[in-house]
């Protein structure tokens, strides 16, 4: 799954995108407003380039890949996943 904006959504888990599977990869996607930006309960997945905004930024279970989540000013892993902003 990659290049997906995601704003407002309100589906039956809340998340702007949510993995359930294994062995995805979730790449360059814009996560904003959500319940949850991003939800990862699957194994062997890979979460990395993306962006979000918001509240309850992430849940990624163990057993996957999940490159450093830090704010843009701060970030200089590569394949890092970027916090734009936090709303109340």
């Amino acid at each position: 799954m990659s290049g997906n904006l995601c704003v407002q959504n309100d589906s039956g888990t809340k998340a702007g995108i949510f993995a359930l599977g294994d062995r995805n990869r979730i790449e360059g996607n814009h996560l904003t407003l959500n319940d949850m930006q991003l939800r990862v309960n699957g194994q062997d997945n890979l979460v990395a380039r993306n962006t979000a905004c918001g509240t309850n930024l992430f849940d990624v279970a163990a057993g996957n890949q999940n490159a450093p989540w830090s704010p843009v000013a701060s970030n200089t892993h590569p394949w890092g996943n970027i916090i734009l902003c936090e709303t109340p």
